[in-house]
């Protein structure tokens, strides 16, 4: 076994893969056990994913190996979390980085709030 990649981070990792249509038709980052073997879409690895491939303006062509619309319905929720935790947690601030890149939104830090577990955007419109 050689392993390979580690000089990467994990969304470099994510580019690189993006344009690849083998990655398009068989990727699996899934940390959840589901009957198929499939990808969940909700899990902390599957949206971390997703959300990388959103930024990267890659997400539909994923559409076959992910549920996109079940992602769509989380990834408010991701975004905030990725925001209120960029300054602890590795993954959150390489998306951070990757969304100030390619210059995508993200909601801002003094709008974001977490109340019980629950993450809370205000929306000012």
């Amino acid at each position: 076994m050689i392993v390979d990649g580690c000089q990467y981070l994990r969304v470099e990792k994510v580019k690189k893969l993006a344009d690849w249509h083998i990655a398009q038709k068989y990727l699996n980052v899934c940390s959840t056990h589901t009957e198929d073997s499939s990808n969940c879409s909700l899990c902390q690895k599957c949206l971390r994913t997703l959300l990388t491939l959103e930024i990267l303006g890659k997400l539909d062509d994923f559409a076959k190996i992910f549920d996109v619309e079940k992602y769509r319905s989380e990834s408010l929720n991701h975004k905030v979390f990725c925001v209120m935790n960029g300054d602890k947690d590795i993954f959150s601030r390489e998306i951070l980085d990757l969304a100030t890149e390619y210059n995508f939104p993200m909601p801002a830090h003094r709008d974001c709030y977490a109340l019980n577990n629950h993450f809370i955007v205000v929306d000012d419109k």
